[in-house]
């Protein structure tokens, strides 16, 4: 894996070099027919079409030695993704060998017991005691209810803001 980004970077490298070259004749063709010196603005020309050659054949290169890696980086994550799955795969026969129905059963009978014994609790200590105990429910309902009606009273009695004679 390291090889091929070691070798990635030579190539990128090289395509630089070759993108300068390519700048440097493409310049030398222009000084040439300023110059009016065709012959070599053609030989700059072709060295710069020559250096386009290679440039493609490089950008080629680099581009397979990036679909390489890509492959074996992906290939490293399947691996990687395989061998957790095959621990999790042995962590969970291993679980499955230590438990037994008989414990599932047993442990679900205590909660079972343990439940009920707060249910038992709860209920005890929800009983009113002392003299709330002696108090019937009954008894207070009626109580809330003249309340009530002696609240509905007083309202009605209470004369409309602004609704009285003389007040508007």
């Amino acid at each position: 894996m390291q090889s091929l980004a070691e070798r990635e970077e030579q190539l990128e490298k090289k395509k630089l070099l070759l993108e300068k070259r390519i700048n440097d004749e493409m310049e030398k063709a222009r000084d040439f027919t300023r110059q009016k010196k065709k012959s070599q603005a053609l030989m700059c020309l072709k060295k710069k079409k020559m250096f386009e050659q290679q440039l493609e054949r490089m950008d080629a290169l680099i581009s397979r030695v990036m679909e390489q890696r890509s492959m074996l980086e992906e290939q490293q994550t399947t691996i990687g993704v395989l061998a957790s799955m095959q621990d999790a795969a042995k962590a969970q026969k291993k679980t499955m060998q230590e438990m037994k129905i008989e414990n599932i059963d047993s442990t679900l009978e205590e909660i079972q017991e343990v439940g009920e014994q707060m249910r038992v609790i709860n209920e005890a200590i929800s009983q009113p005691v002392g003299g709330f105990a002696d108090m019937e429910m009954d008894d207070l309902e009626a109580e809330l209810a003249e309340l009530e009606a002696e609240e509905l009273d007083n309202q009605l009695l209470e004369p409309a803001p602004g609704g009285g004679p003389g007040g508007g």
